[in-house]
């Protein structure tokens, strides 16, 4: 009888015994036991430092043993006896009692997981008693940001995708209610959330925190404010907390808030008068832009293209890029303890893993919440949609839609590994901007402030040799848009070939521009980036005015199309193009060359099959974030057309599937010409270079 060999999971001995170890790791690192009230000196919130308080060593928040009180205390050597001695105190039992409770009381307000194990408790979902707010690993995740920002004077801007039941709208009001009584005065909140229903379950919250408050704490009530069935104030520090609703948020006109709080941004319903980000900037425009102002969105991701999903996006770029503002914050489901399945045989189970199993592996999941992921699927009927929607593994799997879309989770982690910081930010320019001075001396100038920059990640004199130069190294593929921020995006987007020359090379983006121009000036800032690469082949996408037809009414999409008016200016300009060969049934039977890639139907799927084939292979190398990201939203819709999400765009991926396509289908090999020799220019026809 044929008998399976569990032996190893399947794997080599040694990826084995990694891979257990690791999970080992994994669990003891993200459910580790952590005493709020001794802390420990890991740091993994916020920078901690050891100090004896009545012969107990506890590790307190780098700010608070700063404070002059505890300077004074640990030149003290850190002696309650002494400390008064020094201080010239009379060293009495009360006066030692004083010091004690000066230093509790530093920390109830430097230290907010000590305050909210002693201060906070909530309701248990279980068994429904109130229990201390002791913060699981996502809670923490989402404090290490709010106390980041606080520390470093900074205001406090957050965008957070969640997944579900681990307390982030608990953290977030209890951190606020913190900030109002431990921090500042009239420092008034306001929660929006969808309708006014759910407003009120979250300012609930916080109510039965004030009234769980312990008696050592300082007195604080909750009482109606103005008579406002939407308005309470804590009146021992003059903080309002209002609530209101994405329905009618002009209600809250009338405010200055110091705090906000959207909840489930995500589910907000744009109107015909109002978007999602009409609805916030009638809030967040009262919040001044301050140290301990907090500004937070919070939701599950429900779809792309969205007012939250816009926000996410970003804020992803701040973080990206090391910009100040809206900070991305995640939290996996993997993160919550609870989200764990008991693994009896390691070596089976890891034996029937799928590639997307194992994928989450790669992201960070434990074996355990991998097993627990695929019993929740089963046990809830779900579809992967529903599941990735409920219980995203990445803040990006969050937001994709269906299984109908374009790439797997393999196929963007490829995509995703090699993608880092342009080289160079900045504008390329010749003597002028459009005419004959335009490809004359042209030069970059770096210059990161502009919306339409052109990012190079690979400059065309990188691994070239002083004498020598490369020829059919480059080409350049631009998809023409419109001038206006309505119409499509206009983009360029550079690829390298070089690495083909080698057995297991690649194609690499080089280069990347997108953005709104008129359709002459963007033929001559084509051309300057064509010949800044090496007199590169320039692609245009170049499709009939008859595909931007609408089918019921025949009017114009957005502007119509530009593209014969780059192909014109480029056509007395630049003498480097690709030319296509018609169909016989556009020709009869006549081969008649035209300028330029037309995507269609068939082309786009032939492009994007190739594409596709080079990522699986790894043969394309992607460095562009803003090309990723338009990869995570590319969909299959049930026509089986391939296109972006509602709201999204394809348009860096269209030159990307294009530039992949004609640089391994349609160019002749690299090669190495002496740089003396005059540069000679070639078309390439249906495949055939032409010199």
């Amino acid at each position: 009888m044929f008998k399976i060999d569990y032996t190893y999971g399947g794997l080599p001995k040694e990826e084995y015994e990694a891979v257990i170890s690791e999970n080992m790791r994994r669990k003891r690192s993200y459910y580790r036991e952590y005493d709020p009230i001794i802390g420990d000196d890991e740091g993994e919130v916020i920078k901690r430092r050891p100090l004896t308080i009545d012969g107990i060593l506890y590790h307190v928040p780098e700010q608070m043993w700063k404070s002059d009180f505890v300077r004074k205390y640990r030149a003290s050597k850190q002696d309650v006896s002494q400390m008064l001695i020094d201080c010239g105190i009379p060293d009495t039992a009360d006066n030692e009692i004083e010091v004690i409770d000066e230093l509790f009381r530093l920390r109830l307000k430097h230290d907010f997981e000590f305050y909210a194990k002693l201060c906070i408790r909530i309701q248990d979902k279980e068994t429904k008693a109130m229990i201390p707010l002791v913060l699981n690993r996502g809670q923490r995740i989402l404090l290490k940001q709010y106390e980041e920002d606080r520390i470093a004077g900074k205001p406090c801007r957050v965008v957070l995708v969640k997944s579900r039941q681990w307390g982030g709208s608990t953290l977030t009001a209890a951190y606020m209610f913190w900030m109002m009584r431990m921090h500042y005065n009239n420092w008034h909140t306001t929660i929006v959330a969808l309708d006014q229903s759910q407003a009120v379950n979250i300012r609930t919250m916080m109510k039965k925190m004030i009234k769980e408050l312990p008696d050592f704490h300082a007195p604080t009530t909750f009482k109606r404010h103005e008579g406002r069935e939407t308005s309470r104030i804590i009146p021992e520090t003059g903080a309002v907390v209002q609530i209101g609703s994405a329905e009618k948020p002009d209600a809250l006109r009338s405010y200055d808030f110091a705090m906000v709080h959207f909840s489930e941004v995500g589910l907000w319903k744009a109107t015909k008068t109002k978007s999602g980000a009409d609805i916030a900037q009638t809030v967040y425009s009262t919040v001044p832009n301050r140290p301990g102002t907090m500004i937070v969105y919070e939701s599950t991701a429900k779809g792309v293209g969205n007012f939250f999903h816009e926000q996410y996006l970003a804020a992803k770029h701040n973080k990206e890029n090391g910009y100040d503002g809206y900070q991305p914050v995640f939290v996996a489901w993997f993160d919550h303890k609870i989200n764990q399945s008991k693994i009896q045989h390691f070596d089976r189970f890891v034996k029937t893993m799928t590639p997307y199993q194992w994928w989450q592996w790669r992201q960070g999941a434990t074996l355990e919440g991998i097993k627990w992921y695929a019993e929740t699927q089963r046990a809830q009927n779900w579809n992967d949609f529903q599941m990735k929607s409920e219980y995203p593994t990445t803040a990006d799997e969050a937001f994709q839609t269906t299984g109908g879309t374009y790439f797997s989770n393999e196929m963007l982690e490829s995509l995703k590994s090699n993608i880092r910081k342009p080289a160079f930010v900045g504008e390329i320019k010749g003597d002028a901007i459009t005419g004959e001075g335009a490809l004359e001396n042209i030069k970059l100038y770096p210059n990161s402030a502009i919306k339409d920059a052109l990012k190079i990640w690979i400059h065309p004199d990188d691994f070239t040799e002083s004498t020598k130069t490369y020829k059919n190294r480059f080409v350049v593929i631009v998809d023409v848009g419109g001038r206006s921020e309505a119409s499509d995006r206009s983009v360029i987007s550079v690829f390298d070939r070089l690495s083909l020359t080698y057995e297991c090379g690649a194609v690499e983006r080089a280069a990347l521009w997108f953005g709104h121009v008129d359709p002459d000036i963007l033929a001559y800032k084509a051309a300057q980036i064509a010949t800044y690469y090496n007199n590169a082949l320039l692609v245009i996408e170049s499709n009939t005015y008859d595909s931007r037809y609408k089918k019921k009414d025949k009017s114009y999409v957005a502007e119509g199309d530009h593209s014969y008016t780059v192909l014109d200016t480029l056509g007395e300009l630049y003498d480097n193009m690709y030319v296509r060969r018609s169909t016989p049934d556009n020709t009869r039977d006549k081969q008649l060359k035209k300028i330029g890639w037309h995507m269609n139907k068939q082309t786009k799927y032939q492009a994007y099959d190739s594409y596709s084939i080079s990522i699986r292979k790894g043969q394309f190398v992607e460095y562009s974030q803003d090309a990723y990201n338009e990869a995570m939203q590319l969909t299959v819709n049930t026509d089986g057309q391939i296109q972006a999400m509602l709201g999204c765009h394809d348009d860096i991926q269209d030159t990307t599937a294009v530039g992949n396509y004609i640089a391994i289908e349609s160019m002749p090999p690299v090669r190495i010409i002496d740089n003396t020799i005059k540069k000679q220019h070639r078309t390439s026809v249906g495949g055939v270079a032409s010199f």
